[in-house]
């Protein structure tokens, strides 16, 4: 990754974390349940905190993240 892209997430990681977990998960999660099957397996790429990981692996197979 960038040394510049990696600087900036250094510097604003608790902010940025606190951003993305103040999404609502309802939302994401309905529209989870409508774009993949149970059971299917989900790359996540920029998947920052983790957080839709964490809903995608309640309906996947298998979940693979990057940033």
């Amino acid at each position: 990754m960038d040394p510049r892209t990696l600087e900036f997430y250094d510097r604003r990681a608790t902010e940025l974390a606190a951003k993305y977990r103040a999404i609502d998960q309802n939302a994401c999660r309905e529209q989870f349940q409508e774009m993949f099957p149970a059971g299917a397996r989900v790359l996540d790429v920029g998947a920052e905190v983790g957080s839709d990981c964490l809903l995608l692996g309640k309906r996947a197979t298998a979940v693979r993240a990057t940033v």
